[in-house]
Formats: structure tokens, C-alpha cells, sequence
């Protein structure tokens, strides 16, 4: 009897324990809102019944032959709580009743107020029924409703639609679907976000690979028309075009077409590295050498002679592709127009030729024939002064005639200093530079710096050139020490350049300033400006979430152009071409892994809790957090902040 018990005992222990892990798979299997119904609602009679056992009632889950009929009448009694379908589909397909299933989905995605999730779970049902075409038209209903105004802080490859098109080009992929839906939704998908560029170099990877080369031009030309001051990208994308589409040379042709003196750096790198793996870089040096025996005065044979060195690191060289442009023009007595002026100044500057640079900027100042001339000179000259304020500016072996009244006029042996002399129409240069040469050279060229920077604001006061001077100029300022002069100057920066980018920093330099002044209610009031200005420019939310956590239901596709690129890539193996030769960087938005959405605010707040820590100011920096959450109370960076500061001062 004694065993029997115990045998009976330990049976009915095993039953509850599989009764009890029943139940929690079952109720894994429902949604996350419904998984801790309240014991009092409706819910829990729909999904769950009490099962008397030796030690107590035990909710056991009910099956879905049970459920199905009760949330048919919670249905009819609540006909507006769309939620209640998705549940019955569930319960439809645990059934195996898809029909059903099916027609439950698709009123929970008709009759919810939310346009965007009940579609998610739709084209999931459709994905696990194998229905590719059926997943698509889904999905396609999010893509197509583009960014919700909800996600305007959500950073691009986060956003619901976006993750809609990844989510349809990973179906395609996996079920081989043509090469026309492919087309399709990458139409859409620029339709639905025509300002990202990284769409347009994917579009055409695709469209270069499947050699459907007049579509492929066609996007570059939308490029074109959306980013019409990008001058990288369509040059390298038509001469991969022309490449893929005919022969090496052709793509070639597109960087000999397009060259202009004046090139981004960016883009004379990537040519220059073109021509160096695909072998023709001396004959582009010989090209270029050709037409100057050609015509000597050649701006653009010159200039390609210049990059030539230049990208091979002979710099001297360079320099004297540009002496030999000036002698032949001083040879045969030739006007100088103002654009050669710019680019001979430009193309120096850029090897840090600095003297032979001036020279060419005075020049440029006194040209005729391009209005914007003296406002280039000025500002050059500016740029020069400020950056390499040390270098030893004197009288070259090669000047132009046109410098010859400096030579007799500078008695000093400074020869910018006849250079601002003449444009500043100061009187005795000679007995002026004697004078400051007891000072540090830098310095007196700065200071002759400020003295351009006012003829440009006061002749040019709508030159783009004006903040960057400026912010250099107090850079300087503040390196010498010179407080007052950035307390001063910055003010008026911040009160004439309203968008201007360099409007944090110019206020960091002022508050440099006046923490070395130790007037602190000044520097604190800085801060506080600064960081409501960051503030209010991201949406108020600087920070944002310190991690990402928004992984969407579905399988992900990978990076998505991978295999366009693996394609071209075994596409050029077979043609026994250069595999880096003429492809361009898909240049796909970067995932939002953490940080800050504003660093520059980021960075603001830290250095203003330091100063307050620094000076054992704790409660203040606790009021300095409190304000900004105050200010931005939907930021949940804040929270963590003010958190971890909490922590770090033992205030837990």
C-alpha cells in the first residue's frame, strides 16, 4: 500500500510539472501583450482553463478547436479591437486553417489604426506559407508609405520602409525572382527616399552587372539632378559604365573628358590610382607633355602635368610644371586671364607652395575680367597668412614682371609684406616690417591677416570664405593668449554667422577665454547657450539611445549589395580585368550602432560637467543635467547620463 502511494505520488508530480511546461509553451507562443493577461479579464477565460490537481488549480492552455469560437464572439462583441484578429489567425494557423488565417491577417491589417506593423505580420504569414509574391505586395504596402512621421529622429536604415525594401530585395534573392521586379523596387524605393545616395550606387551596381546599360545611365543622370554640386560620383559612375559597357579605354575617356584643372582631390586620387592599376600612367604623362609642345599655354595639359607629380609625391617637379607655364606666357608677352591666376594660386597652395602662391594672388587682385577676382585674392591671401603664418615669404628666382613695383616699392625682405603693403595702402613697408621684425614673423603675418579679413567683410560681405577666416583668425587668438580679442571676436561671430558650422567651436574658444580669465558665470552661460542652440538644431534629442535595439521580426538579407558586387566581381575575373578598376563605393548609410546624435553636443555637456567636477561644483552639475532633461525630456541619452554621473560621484 505504502509503494502504491508513492508510485501515485510521484505520477501526479510528473503531470504537473509537464501540465506547468505546457502551459508556459503555449503561452510563448502568443503575443507579448497578451502573455500576462490579468486573471480577471475575458482573455484569460478565452486562452486558458483551470485544471483542479492534487495540489492546487494549475491554467492549463487551451487548444484552438476551444479558442477559435470565443474569439469569434469577442470579436462580435468588440468589432472595432482589430487585435483581436491577429489572435484568431494565430489560432487559425495553429489549426492549419490558412484559408482562414489568411483572411483573419488581412483584417487585422485592414481595420487597425496602425498601417505599418499589421502589414509586418501579414507579410510574415505569407513568408511562412512560401508565398514570395504574396510576402512582397505586402511589404510593399510599408515601403511605399515611406518614412512616418514618428521616425524623423530614427536614423534611415532603422526606419520601417527601409527596412521594408531590404526586407523585399532578400525575398528576391532567395526565391530567384526576375530581374525586372529587382528593377521595379529599386525605383520605388528612390521614389520613397530620392535623397539618399547610397540607393542610386546600388541601382546601378545592379543595372552595370545585369548589363542593362541604358537604365544605368539614366540613374546617373537622376544622380545628377538630385546632387547637382557632387562632381565625384557621376564622373567615376559613367566611366565604370563605359568600362563594363565597351573596353577599358573607353572608361579612361570619361576621367579625359571630365578633367578639369581645379579637380577634387578625392576625385584626382581615384583617377591617378585608375591610371596607375590599369597601366597607363606614363602615357597619360606623355599625353599630357604632348599637347603642351603642342601649345605651351596649355592650362589644362599643365595642370595634368602638375597632378602627375604631385600624386607621385615630387613636389618640386610640380612647381615647375607651373614655372614653365608662367616663362612661356612671359616669352611671348601673353595676358594673363583671371582664371589662370586663381588656378596657379590654387594648384600651389594645395603642394604648400605658399610664396609662389601670394604671388599669384596679388596678381588675381589686380586682373580685369572676372568680378569675383579681388574677393578671391583677398581671401587666399587670408588663408595663407593664417595657415602658415611661420613660412619665410621672400623674393623668388622667377617673378613676373608684373611684381616689379614691389621690388623697388618693399625695402624689407619680406615680399608679402609689399603684397599687403600695395593692397592695404599702407605707407613706408620697409620702415613698418623693420619694425615688427623684432616680433615673432607669425605673428605679424596674422596680424596683417586681420587687417585683409576686414577689407573682406567690409568689400565682400557676403563671401562664403568669411566664417572659416574668422574661426581661424580666433584660433589664433587664442593660441597667443589674447582673451579679450576672443571674447570680442567670437561675439561678433556668433551674432553675424548664424549657420555657420564653426559656431561651436568659436563659442568653445570664448569660453577657453574666459575660464582663463576665471570669470566662470560668463563661461558657464556659454555652455548653457551652446547646448540649448545643439539642442533645438537636432529635434531636442542630442543624445538619443545609447544602443540600438530595434531589430526588425524578419530575416535579415545581409548587406544587400553583396551579391551585386560578388557578380561583378566574378564578372571581371572572367574578362581578366583589374578587379578595383572602375567600381564605386555603395556608400550605404552606416547602421546606428550608438553614440550620440549630435556629438557636438555630446561633447558640450561632458566638458561642462568636467569644469563643474573640476570645481567640486557637484550639485550644480546635477542641476545642469536636470535642465537639459527638462529641456529635452523625450531624450533617453539624458536619463542614462544623468544615471551614470549619479553612479561615478557615489550619489546612487
Amino acid at each position: 500500500m505504502k509503494c502504491f502511494l508513492e508510485r501515485r505520488n510521484s505520477i501526479l508530480v510528473a503531470a504537473l510539472v509537464l501540465a506547468m511546461f505546457a502551459t508556459l509553451s503555449a503561452v510563448g507562443e502568443l503575443p507579448s501583450w497578451i502573455r500576462n493577461v490579468e486573471s480577471t479579464s475575458a482573455l484569460e477565460a478565452v486562452f486558458f482553463r483551470m485544471m483542479s490537481l492534487e495540489h492546487g488549480a494549475v491554467a492549463f492552455r487551451r487548444p484552438p478547436r476551444e479558442t477559435r469560437p470565443e474569439l469569434t464572439n469577442l470579436i462580435k462583441a468588440q468589432p472595432a479591437n482589430a487585435e483581436m484578429y491577429s489572435l484568431r489567425a494565430l489560432e487559425d494557423e495553429q489549426q492549419l486553417d490558412f484559408t482562414a488565417a489568411e483572411a483573419d491577417w488581412k483584417a487585422y491589417a485592414a481595420r487597425s489604426s496602425d498601417k505599418v506593423n499589421p502589414q509586418a505580420a501579414l507579410a510574415d504569414f505569407y513568408h511562412r506559407r512560401l508565398r514570395p509574391a504574396d510576402e512582397i505586395n505586402a511589404l510593399t504596402a510599408i515601403s511605399n508609405a515611406g518614412p512616418q512621421a514618428e521616425e524623423k529622429l530614427t536614423p534611415v536604415d532603422q526606419q520601417r520602409s527601409w527596412r521594408a525594401f531590404e526586407r523585399i530585395f532578400g525575398v528576391i534573392e532567395e526565391q530567384g525572382l526576375s530581374k525586372d521586379d529587382s528593377v521595379r523596387e529599386y525605383q520605388a524605393w528612390i521614389r520613397s527616399y530620392p535623397l539618399e545616395p547610397s540607393l542610386y550606387s546600388r541601382f546601378l551596381a545592379f543595372l552595370v552587372a545585369e548589363k542593362e546599360f541604358t537604365l544605368a545611365a539614366q540613374v546617373i543622370a537622376n544622380y545628377q539632378k538630385q546632387f547637382p554640386s557632387d562632381q565625384i560620383f557621376p564622373v567615376k559612375a559613367r566611366a565604370m559604365l563605359e568600362y563594363r559597357r565597351t573596353s577599358v579605354d573607353a572608361g579612361l575617356s570619361v576621367y579625359e573628358r571630365s578633367f578639369e584643372p581645379l579637380w577634387d582631390a578625392a576625385l584626382v586620387k581615384s583617377y591617378f590610382d585608375l591610371l596607375r592599376e590599369t597601366g597607363n600612367l606614363r602615357n597619360f604623362l606623355d599625353r599630357a607633355r604632348a599637347a603642351l609642345r603642342r601649345n605651351p599655354e596649355d592650362l589644362n595639359a599643365t595642370a595634368r602635368v602638375f597632378y602627375y607629380y604631385q600624386q607621385e609625391a615630387k613636389l618640386q617637379a610640380a612647381d615647375e610644371a607651373i614655372t614653365e607655364f608662367r616663362q612661356h606666357k612671359e616669352a611671348r608677352q601673353s595676358a594673363w586671364t583671371s582664371d589662370e591666376l586663381y588656378v596657379c594660386a590654387r594648384l600651389l597652395e594645395d603642394i604648400h607652395f605658399y610664396p609662389e602662391s601670394a604671388r599669384y594672388y596679388f596678381a588675381l587682385y589686380n586682373s580685369q575680367g572676372s568680378p569675383n577676382a579681388q574677393e578671391q585674392a583677398i581671401a587666399g591671401l587670408t588663408d595663407i597668412l593664417l595657415t602658415a603664418p611661420e613660412m619665410p615669404i621672400r623674393f623668388g628666382s622667377g617673378e613676373l614682371s608684373m611684381y616689379r613695383d614691389i621690388g623697388t616699392m618693399d625695402r624689407g625682405p619680406g615680399y608679402l609684406n609689399g603684397i599687403l603693403s600695395l593692397i592695404l595702402n599702407t605707407t613706408e613697408p620697409a620702415t613698418k616690417y623693420s619694425e615688427e621684425e623684432q616680433k615673432a614673423v607669425g605673428y605679424f603675418h596674422r596680424s596683417r591677416a586681420a587687417e585683409l579679413l576686414r577689407l573682406l567683410d567690409t568689400r565682400f560681405p557676403h563671401s562664403v570664405r568669411r566664417p572659416e577666416l574668422h574661426a581661424k583668425l580666433l584660433e589664433f587668438y587664442a593660441a597667443s593668449g589674447e582673451s579679450d580679442a576672443v571674447i570680442q571676436g567670437g561675439g561678433e561671430f556668433l551674432a553675424n554667422f548664424n549657420d555657420a558650422p564653426q559656431r561651436t567651436q568659436v563659442a568653445l574658444l570664448m569660453a577657453d577665454a574666459y575660464a582663463r580669465l576665471k570669470d566662470t558665470a560668463h563661461e558657464f552661460r556659454i555652455y548653457d547657450s551652446v547646448l540649448g542652440e545643439l539642442a533645438s538644431a537636432a529635434e531636442n534629442v542630442p543624445l538619443g539611445e545609447a544602443t540600438v535595439d530595434s531589430a526588425p521580426r524578419y530575416p535579415q538579407t545581409g548587406d544587400g549589395d553583396g551579391q551585386d558586387q560578388s557578380n561583378q566581381s566574378e564578372r571581371e575575373e572572367q574578362r581578366g580585368t583589374p578587379h578595383q578598376a572602375f567600381q564605386i563605393a555603395s556608400n550605404r548609410p552606416s547602421p546606428a550602432a550608438g553614440g550620440a546624435r549630435s556629438p557636438e553636443y555630446a561633447r558640450v555637456l561632458e566638458r561642462y560637467l568636467a569644469r563643474l567636477v573640476e570645481m567640486k561644483q557637484i550639485p550644480r552639475a546635477l542641476a545642469v543635467l536636470s535642465a537639459e532633461i527638462e529641456r529635452n525630456p523625450d531624450d533617453p541619452g539624458l536619463y542614462e547620463r544623468l544615471a551614470v554621473f549619479l553612479d561615478q560621484n557615489r550619489l546612487g
